[in-house]
């Protein structure tokens, strides 16, 4: 009887020990529901530059994102910059601002997604990125530029089957790469694809590494100074957008009235004298150089002429083109970069489309004297303004 106890007892001991485990191994429906994954601090290291950036919880702060490497995302950024009459509304507010440059528009995201950036001016990538994985608003088109596929020598796109092309994974030229593709009956296994750095594209062409790649302005003109030979056999359309954070939106909606009024208000400026936009791509180019510690090999007229082609010549005041969020719009490219697993599978256009705001321009157009819209001020030197990078 005595033994029978001991085991039974033991057993007993050992199902109960089993069952507490069990519990504190699987937590309840509701928790599991509710507990989200922890996310990784960012890394600043790399590059180092970053790790200078000086974010914090001050909410009187706005923190805006830029790529001066980029012509139209950079100009608009250095605009943001230098505007007096928007410094001092926003101050009206209790705001100032604070510009950070980064190199592309992931590395933006990134910071936008951690909550240290509550603007970005970047590409359409990075804004279907931000539309699918956070609340977002779009509120302004800042470039409707072009995408091109440079080569050594003059070929049709059926040509390039069979051969090696450059491309930076993920960005609007890869899409506008495999869509032209695609349009000569052409796919991805039918071409070599090279998954390059931007700065590593136009050495392998030149070296025969590649055959061709897909790049975008001000890659394009640099690539095409720097090498006689090269040659564009290929362009497409490609956009870049002004989005901020939905939480900084919905509750500061007058400051994002001020900085798109701001937009458009440079676009008068520039549009009055050249120098005007010379000024700013002077701003660009400085910034550009600061950022990357590396003379630009592009001048101020051949950066002013890439912006003047990607937003002044082609659009009066910004306004979201309604033909981007047709059907046959960005719809192609968020399916893309869904396919990519860029974004969640379960993304929906439906809800990317309405972080798109087409009233917001319109409603400043309508109060254009409120705004100043037609009052210039884009006097302040770079050592008085409040940046990192």
């Amino acid at each position: 009887m005595r033994k029978n106890t001991i085991i039974k007892m033991f057993s007993i001991t050992i199902l109960m020990l089993t069952l507490v485990l069990f519990c504190i191994s699987c937590p309840s429906k509701s928790e599991s529901d509710t507990v989200l994954p922890v996310k990784s601090a960012p890394d600043l290291s790399n590059p180092p530059i970053y790790s200078n950036y000086k974010f914090g919880e001050d909410e009187s702060v706005i923190h805006i994102g830029t790529q001066p490497i980029g012509v139209s995302p950079g100009i608009i950024g250095e605009i943001l910059d230098h505007d007096t009459i928007l410094r001092s509304a926003l101050a009206e507010l209790g705001f100032e601002l604070r510009i950070h440059h980064f190199l592309k528009g992931s590395d933006s995201n990134y910071f936008l997604e951690w909550g240290d950036l509550e603007v970005v001016t970047g590409g359409d990538m990075p804004a279907l990125i931000a539309c699918s994985k956070m609340d977002t608003v779009v509120g302004s088109l800042i470039k409707k530029g072009i995408s091109s596929i440079l080569a050594r020598e003059q070929m049709l796109m059926s040509d390039l089957k069979g051969k090696r092309i450059g491309y930076l994974y993920g960005s609007n030229a890869h899409f506008a790469l495999l869509q032209s593709l695609e349009d000569v009956g052409l796919d991805e296994s039918d071409v070599h694809l090279v998954s390059l750095n931007v700065s590593q594209m136009p050495g392998a062409l030149d070296s025969g590494d590649i055959d061709a790649f897909s790049t975008v302005e001000p890659n394009t003109s640099l690539a095409l100074a720097e090498y006689d030979d090269f040659i564009v056999i290929h362009r497409s359309l490609s956009t870049a957008y002004l989005h901020f954070a939905g939480s900084f939106a919905e509750q500061n909606s007058e400051a994002v009235r001020l900085i798109v009024a701001s937009q458009l208000r440079s676009m008068g400026w520039m549009r009055e004298a050249k120098d005007n936009i010379l000024k700013a791509s002077r701003w660009t180019i400085q910034s550009r150089e600061n950022l990357t510690g590396k003379k630009s090999t592009i001048s101020e007229h051949q950066n002013a002429t890439i912006y003047k082609s990607e937003l002044l010549d082609v659009s009066p005041v910004a306004v979201l083109p309604a033909q981007d969020l047709a059907p046959d719009g960005l719809f192609h490219e968020l399916m893309f970069i869904r396919d990519l697993k860029m974004v969640p599978d379960a993304v929906e256009w439906e809800k990317v489309k309405a972080s798109f705001d087409q009233s917001l321009i319109t409603g400043i157009l309508k109060e254009a004297q409120l705004y100043q819209l037609q009052t210039y001020d884009f006097s302040m030197e770079k050592d008085k303004i409040g940046k990192d990078g």
